[in-house]
Formats: structure tokens, C-alpha cells, sequence
């Protein structure tokens, strides 16, 4: 297993655009495994392949937790959404490429999308409050767009400070000190 790292704000990689998959076969399903190793090694519930350097339209959600539906983990190939709800909602998000923060970002209430599974199967999925925003979240990663990419000039250039203090802390000491 390849020890892949999570790309933090700031890596240039993070704002390339990811290419659509022909199809789901080892090399994919390879990839899966190694974003599961990493979103758990870094506590996270989702992770877009762009997270890891990765530039293929590419998601993993963890769903065993009570947040997302399911009992395991969601395997999601060039999702493309067909519909989002007028509705939408301000929620604080956090991200694992953007560690330390919480950034308000409105977010349709409702999706519907299609998508290939881990089978290369098309599927089409209707997702609701959170799972909504998390396939939002992790779709905006696919497109090379980040959450403080929703704030202020201003506010994105004190986060982008905010995020380099955090990690040169981490590496000083090898534990992450988060700022209130």
C-alpha cells in the first residue's frame, strides 16, 4: 500500500481539475482502498482523489457513521449532479486539507446525481441535508475549489496564514495544534 499524503491549502495541486474515469477497474478500485487508509489515518468521514494528488473524479464516504446513510463505505466514479433544491442552508464545514478551521458555506438542501459504483454499475442517488452537503464538499474538491474558496478575500488570506501556522506547528512538535 502506497503511503499517500493529504494535500493541504496552499498545494497548487488541489486546484487542478480532475479527469473522468473510462471505467472502474483494479487501478481503481486499488485507489479506493488507499483514500479509505488515509481518510481514516487522518479522521476524516469523505475524500475526493484531488485530496491525495490523485486528479481522477474519484470519492470515498465512510457511512457507517449515523451522519451518512449506509453500513459501509460509498464508492462514487464521475459524479455528475443533475439537480440541486432552490433551498439551501449556511452550515460550518471542516475539511481535512484545511485543518484547523470551520468556514459557513451555503449549500443547496437537496441533490440528485448519477454516478459509477464500485461494480461500474450506474447509479442515481437523491441525497438530503448532510449527505447533500457532503457530496457538494467533496465534489467542489473534484473541481479544484476548496471551502475558504466561499470566504472574503480577506478572510481566505487570514485562513491561508491561519492553516501555515497550524502546520508548522504540527511539524515542530509531530502533533497538531488546532486555534480557536
Amino acid at each position: 500500500m502506497k503511503d499517500y499524503e493529504l494535500l493541504i491549502a496552499g498545494n497548487p495541486e488541489l486546484r487542478r481539475k480532475a479527469q473522468p474515469v473510462d471505467r472502474v477497474d483494479e487501478e481503481v478500485l486499488e485507489l479506493f482502498r488507499e483514500m479509505i487508509h488515509v481518510m481514516h489515518r487522518d479522521e476524516g468521514f469523505g475524500l475526493a482523489a484531488t485530496q491525495i494528488g490523485i486528479h481522477k473524479r474519484v470519492i470515498v464516504l465512510d457511512c457507517s457513521e449515523s451522519y451518512l446513510p449506509g453500513d459501509g463505505y460509498m464508492y462514487i466514479v464521475n459524479p455528475k449532479i443533475s439537480w440541486k433544491s432552490e433551498e439551501t442552508d449556511i452550515q460550518e464545514e471542516a475539511c481535512l486539507s484545511v485543518p484547523g478551521l470551520g468556514v459557513p458555506v451555503e449549500r443547496s438542501l437537496e441533490l440528485k446525481m448519477s454516478y459509477l459504483d464500485e461494480n461500474n454499475d450506474e447509479k442515481l442517488l437523491h441525497a438530503k441535508d448532510f449527505f447533500a452537503r457532503a457530496l457538494q464538499h467533496e465534489m467542489d474538491h473534484l473541481d479544484g475549489k476548496l471551502m475558504i474558496d466561499y470566504l472574503s478575500p480577506l478572510k481566505k488570506k487570514m485562513a491561508l496564514k491561519r492553516i501555515e501556522k497550524i502546520m508548522q506547528w504540527k511539524d515542530s512538535d509531530g502533533e497538531e495544534t488546532s486555534i480557536k
